[in-house]
């Protein structure tokens, strides 16, 4: 988890204007993906020119879960929490130049509903850039179609390696440019987990 934060955080530093003060919404959902987002978050606190700020649609984290031991350790050094995104972003004081887009990863197997959809339709409006966590929320990472909403990403971060929704249906619509971060997995143990995730998912 911290070596896919490390890929994020990192990635982040370069897209934002050099020079130029930057808040960052992270949209964390209730798994791991959020975790990946929190963490992300967390490494960038003293980052002299970022400011994040980090949105949980689904409320508190699960105790002790790796969401919520993420959501304590940003908390606990000053990390800023928006409750909620009611007023447009691009109306905000300090509106974000980039929206994270951590909700949902490859494991999603149900339609984008309730608060998460309202998150990502309040996302949609802004005119900052989405970057998305290893996939875009509510996209079906094997077939490329949508489950119920999803936010097109200008960057998508992907772990372990390309996963084939990213090239069929809306998949190419919605990921925009794909960017394969290396956590530390090797190659053949990469390519076991994506066929073993395609098998679960397609039985």
């Amino acid at each position: 988890m911290e070596q896919a934060a490390s890929q994020i955080s990192k990635f982040l530093t370069l897209a934002i204007n050099k020079g130029d003060p930057a808040d960052i919404l992270f949209l964390c959902g209730p798994g791991n993906n959020g975790a990946d987002a929190i963490a992300a978050a967390r490494q960038l606190l003293n980052h002299p020119q970022i400011t994040p700020m980090i949105h949980l649609p689904g409320g508190s984290p699960s105790p002790q879960s790796l969401l919520e031991l993420q959501y304590s350790a940003y908390k606990n050094l000053g990390g800023k929490e928006v409750g909620d995104l009611e007023i447009p972003l691009q109306q905000q004081e300090s509106p974000p130049v980039l929206v994270i887009d951590g909700l949902f990863g490859v494991g999603l197997g149900r339609p984008v509903e309730g608060k998460y959809a309202e998150a990502l339709e309040a996302a949609s409006l802004n005119e900052a850039p989405c970057v998305a966590v290893d996939c875009p929320s509510g996209l079906d990472c094997d077939s490329g179609e949508v489950l119920g909403c999803s936010l097109p990403a200008q960057w998508t971060i992907s772990f372990i390696g390309a996963k084939l929704g990213f090239t069929r249906n809306q998949g190419p619509s919605l990921c925009g440019e794909v960017h394969i971060a290396d956590i530390g997995v090797r190659r053949e143990l990469a390519e076991g987990w994506l066929k073993q995730h395609r098998r679960v998912k397609q039985g």
